[in-house]
């Protein structure tokens, strides 16, 4: 017996047998599951797969310390292997004669990391239950864009990361502001989409797969559209030969976002430092970007480190806007394992 089709019955059932075939095939020939008995310093996958890095790196290896790190392409450093990047250098540097419980740093940067992703990071370290936020940006990080564009809401589409797909799973979790503002029907479509259709997360890896090594592929993908998967290491770049002078920051900290933020990291019970990451631009006058993020932040429980000036100019990468070259990461780690050795051995250590 046949089913007797022909034309385009025929050819509408070619096409979806082969899209059948495609979502089947495609993650179990480019993904690489994660391992919760690996150590990891960051995700291997950058900004897909947060829902199994979460997973995997939150479960409890007590007794321990727990630090999260949440900053962007600076703290995930996609140029070098994960054990040359400051947080896997943190690590090693704050257990270094230990005498206490081991500390983990569970790293969760990616760039550029959008002020809404963090605070979907933040809900989600509830399941973590860290000892320590350690949050590391720029102070022009809160910007309006992520907030609204054209006057209306910014959709939660819009931003790259995928860990804001299952927004809607974990709305109890994030500030009420948050949700009042991004939280909208299709976010639980794709909430839908994200935990219960396994290839969903997977939608844009063949694309990604092209890019990391098919060079003349890259041509084809939008500037700034580059590795939503990390699957390969990138090519070292030259390091700065003069440092760049800027000008003052054209940037007002919005303060909504600053809100949100704060009161997500409010919910967890772990100490709380907002550091300014390391630059290497010389600016041409002061700015009081740094102060308005500093007193706002404050005044809602954070500590705020300025580690702006940490790492000299020239241990920064060529055309990387803030990627520090491997000396630099190992700078940055030192300065700030200098910094948090007193922290971790006071009240985050006794949580």
């Amino acid at each position: 017996m046949t089913l007797g089709l022909r034309g385009p019955g025929a050819a509408v059932s070619c096409a979806l047998i082969l899209v059948v075939l495609a979502e089947a095939t495609l993650p179990r020939l480019l993904y690489e599951p994660l391992d919760p008995a690996k150590r990891y310093g960051r995700n291997p996958h950058l900004r897909r797969d947060w829902d199994n890095y979460i997973g995997v790196t939150s479960a409890p290896h007590d007794p321990e310390v727990r630090v999260l790190l949440l900053s962007n392409s600076q703290g995930n450093g996609p140029e070098y292997p994960d054990r040359a990047t400051y947080p896997w250098l943190l690590q090693d540097a704050l257990n270094e004669g230990r005498a206490g419980p081991p500390v983990r740093v569970v790293n969760w940067s990616f760039g550029p990391n959008r002020v809404p992703e963090a605070v979907m990071l933040l809900a989600r370290a509830q399941e973590l239950k860290p000892h320590l936020v350690l949050a590391v940006f720029h102070p022009t990080w809160f910007q309006k864009p992520d907030y609204e564009i054209q006057g209306k809401p910014t959709p939660l589409a819009m931003f790259p990361g995928d860990v804001v797909d299952t927004a809607w799973l974990y709305r109890n979790r994030l500030p009420e502001a948050f949700g009042a503002h991004y939280v909208r029907p299709i976010t639980a479509v794709s909430a839908i989409f994200a935990r219960y259709w396994p290839t969903y997360r997977f939608r844009d890896l063949p694309i990604s797969w092209l890019q990391a090594n098919v060079p003349w592929f890259e041509a084809f993908v939008p500037e700034g559209e580059w590795a939503a998967w990390f699957l390969s290491g990138r090519a070292r770049r030259s390091r700065l030969q003069t440092q760049p002078v800027a000008l003052p920051f054209e940037h007002t900290p919005h303060p909504a976002l600053m809100q949100m933020f704060a009161d997500a990291a409010g919910r967890l019970d772990a100490r709380r430092v907002f550091v300014f990451q390391p630059h290497y631009y010389k600016l041409l006058q002061e700015s009081d970007v740094p102060a308005t993020v500093t007193r706002a932040l404050e005044a809602k429980g954070f500590e705020v480190w300025d580690m702006s000036h940490v790492v000299p100019w020239q241990e920064f990468l060529e055309g990387q806007n803030i990627h520090l070259a491997d000396d630099g990461h190992r700078t940055f780690a030192r300065a700030l394992a200098e910094r948090l050795r007193p922290v971790l051995d006071g009240p985050a250590a006794s949580h």
